[in-house]
């Protein structure tokens, strides 16, 4: 039986860049009645081109690459906030993306609602997450205001507050996209320690798109370099990490 929990096969996503001569009225009549293909080649934007992946059972792969190179749009096709322009993506299990700060919270319900917002989107019924809500607050760090709206939250709380959650949602597969980047050094060694924990006891897969290489290189299996589009094969950290600081050098010299 294969181990492989998410499989990505000829994944391509392209983007249609608006004219900025043309007014907002003819963009909009081009994007509902025009043939795409027809339009300029100039104006189209491959900002993921051919990706093939695969993610195995308890493992987790890292995704490293300069702003812009499509590692992010990458994860939303992952999770289907956008759709592809060719290929295909296939998992099995539940996946739970977090890809944004703030991502699936409602800014007026408190904290301690948005985890039961959040639990039950993710398929746990009320009697599950309540055995659950003291582990995740105390996760969490928030304290009392855990009974504030989230929108008077700072974008650290925020982060806290949705890995506590997705360190205790039932899922098989967990994407993040840079989400302990604004967090304090304290909470992020607590985050490392709980996904190898994850991924350890409970056998979770973990796909990680993240620009701190300490993080990189402690947690990740494999790692995988994108530039323009195109991932390349996963290789161990170090030789990932070396081929995107080299191909870097090469650029800002080329210039």
């Amino acid at each position: 039986m294969s181990n492989v929990v998410l499989e990505i096969e000829n994944l391509s996503k392209e983007f249609y860049v608006e004219n900025p001569l043309l007014g907002g009225l003819y963009a909009t009549y081009e994007l509902m009645f025009k043939d795409l293909s027809e339009v300029d080649s100039s104006r189209k934007l491959l900002a993921v081109n051919s990706v093939n992946l695969r993610l195995k059972k308890s493992q987790i792969l890292g995704v490293i690459g300069k702003n812009g190179s499509g590692k992010s749009t990458l994860l939303k096709l992952i999770s289907r906030i956008t759709y592809p322009t060719g290929g295909k993506i296939s998992y099995t299990g539940s996946l739970t993306p977090m890809l944004e700060v703030g991502t699936g919270f409602h800014p007026e319900l408190s904290g301690r609602e948005n985890i039961t917002l959040n639990a039950t989107i993710h398929g746990m019924k009320l009697k599950d997450i309540e055995p659950l809500m003291d582990q995740i607050l105390e996760f969490s760090e928030i304290g009392r205001q855990i009974d504030s709206p989230i929108k008077r939250y700072s974008s650290g709380m925020v982060v806290k507050l949705g890995f506590a959650i997705a360190s205790y949602i039932k899922t098989d597969i967990l994407l993040l996209d840079e989400t302990l980047s604004v967090g304090d050094h304290a909470f992020k060694r607590k985050c490392i320690h709980a996904l190898k924990a994850l991924v350890k006891r409970e056998g979770r897969s973990i796909l990680v798109v993240s620009h701190d290489m300490d993080m990189v290189r402690e947690i990740c299996d494999e790692v995988c370099v994108m530039k323009k589009g195109v991932l390349s094969a996963p290789m161990e950290a170090e030789a990932a990490i070396s081929k995107y600081i080299q191909d870097d050098e090469i650029e800002a010299w080329s210039f």
